[in-house]
């Protein structure tokens, strides 16, 4: 039985920052990083840029995991906003889960997060 296998950026390419990657399987959509990118100067009054996760939304009852490989902004400073709107368990390291909850509670201290270290 053959799979369909896609493996598609959402952000994080020909930039710096704003990784998100998503390999999908037949039915199951894994998310690795979900980072931010912090705006230059042309874009006044806004603190962060996410990726576009319309694609997500659509099809949130796919999403299986967040693999999220280390601790920077740019890997999974977006988690807090992404995760409200598309919750899955979160896969890292312990140290890395640890920089998430720390660094989330700043940000969106109301969501609680599903982690699998």
């Amino acid at each position: 039985m053959s799979q369909r296998i896609r493996v598609f950026a959402l952000g994080g390419l020909d930039e710096n920052g704003k990784c998100l990657f998503v390999i999908e399987i037949d039915n199951d959509i894994f998310i690795i990083e979900a980072g931010l990118k912090y705006p230059d100067v042309t874009n006044p009054g806004i603190d962060a840029i996410i990726p576009n996760i319309a694609y997500l939304k659509q099809n949130k009852n796919k999403v299986r995991a967040y693999i999220i490989t280390h601790g920077h902004d740019d890997q999974m400073g977006a988690l807090p906003y992404i995760y409200r709107h598309v919750p899955a368990p979160i896969y890292g390291s312990s140290a890395t889960i640890a920089l998430i909850k720390q660094y989330s509670q700043s940000i969106v201290p109301a969501v609680k997060f599903e982690f699998v270290p």
